[in-house]
């Protein structure tokens, strides 16, 4: 899926459905089942955003009914179901219940950059700009301490963040965030993604002008 092979990320889905159903139905308790079986549903529900218009039959409904226990429960597996039911939560509109879940893995794991990114992009989705930008800064933060050549999470952050400073109001700030996206152009054919966070950047400095 992260390499945009949608119909083998889908055939794979498609072909573990049948041993998930078996297992659950073996042993109701095994929540790595159940929690596999709502991935399945969610993504065939949502098929459409990621394969071009093929439409897949799933249930929502049955997705979160089947990821919500698994995240609200102790178990091994709460933080990915946690993790799992953000996004699910972000990309249907409801993101105070998004970043709800990702505060509760922040308060276990407090630097965890998957989680930041995902509050900071449900805060932005949410029009909580202000916090967004905070967020941003913890996971800019995060890259530099970790990874500081990292040019594909620092641009991706800039991205959002100057999306936010835009809508605020705050040109200059989002200028200089879209400018150093930009300024990354020569690695465009090196790094996941940039090719897109350039072009996005560029489309955003053409709106806030000089």
């Amino acid at each position: 899926g992260w390499q945009q092979r949608a119909l083998s990320a889908f055939k794979v889905l498609l072909d573990v459905t049948p041993q998930l159903d078996a297992a659950l139905a073996a042993d109701s308790t095994l929540t790595d089942a159940q929690l596999g079986i709502g991935v399945v549903e969610y993504f065939k529900a949502a098929a459409n955003r990621y394969t071009l218009g093929l439409s897949l039959l799933g249930s929502k409904k049955k997705a979160f009914r089947l990821v919500t226990p698994v995240a609200d429960q102790d178990g091994v597996l709460q933080p990915a179901a946690q993790l799992l039911l953000a996004y699910m939560l972000k990309e249907d509109g409801d993101a105070a219940g998004a970043v709800r879940y990702c505060q509760r893995l922040l308060d276990r794991y407090p630097d965890n950059r998957t989680a930041l990114r995902l509050m900071r992009d449900a805060q932005y989705r949410g029009g909580m700009l202000s916090a967004a930008l905070a967020t941003g800064r913890r996971v800019e933060e995060e890259v530099l301490r970790a990874t500081p050549g990292n040019r594909y999470a620092l641009s991706e952050n800039w991205i959002v963040c100057g999306k936010a400073f835009a809508q605020l109001g705050e040109k200059d700030s989002a200028r200089v965030r879209f400018d150093r996206v930009i300024a990354w152009e020569p690695y465009a054919g090196e790094v996941p993604w940039l090719p897109n966070y350039v072009r996005e950047a560029k489309q955003w400095r053409k709106k806030l002008g000089k």
